[in-house]
């Protein structure tokens, strides 16, 4: 999994110089129904504001608060591959569609989609926050995403 994410890091550092397109990084918190998760994504967005990238999203482990009772598809662990476009634009606030697919604790596939608010509070950093789906529950998402040039 580290020489994936090392050499996507450098396919988009590359493929930034040639295309002068936006490479970004964004870290998140997701709120499920089972416990909490924080996430990474890297990615790339093309000039028509599509986007496509790799992410990382674990389980936090909160000592306090939690029930013994674990459901029978229980999420750990998930990674795989980002598909975002954007819905609409109005100034630094951006609707975006968005699309997580891959493995989840190593034996089962999933796909994930959300509706994200994404808002450019200063040049090149933005705040996100949504509402998505998993497991056919409601989720709460809320992260921070930096273009990198």
């Amino acid at each position: 999994m580290k020489s994936l994410a090392i050499s996507t890091i450098i396919l988009l550092a590359f493929i930034n110089r040639v295309y002068a397109q936006n490479a970004f990084t964004t870290s998140y918190v997701e709120k499920t129904q089972v416990s909490p998760k924080i996430g990474v994504l890297v990615g790339y967005q093309f000039a028509s504001k599509h986007e496509v990238g790799i992410f990382y999203q674990k389980e936090v482990d909160m000592p306090d608060g939690q029930d013994n009772s674990i459901p029978r598809f229980y999420e750990k662990e998930f990674f795989g591959i980002n598909v975002a476009s954007q819905l609409f634009s109005f100034d630094k606030a951006n609707l975006i569609m968005d699309v997580r697919i891959g493995v989840t604790n190593k034996t089962n596939f999933s796909i994930t989609p959300s509706l994200k608010l994404d808002y450019e509070f200063i040049k090149r950093f933005h705040i996100q926050g949504g509402v998505g789906v998993r497991s056919f529950n409601p989720t709460l998402q809320g992260g921070l995403k930096v273009d990198i040039y």
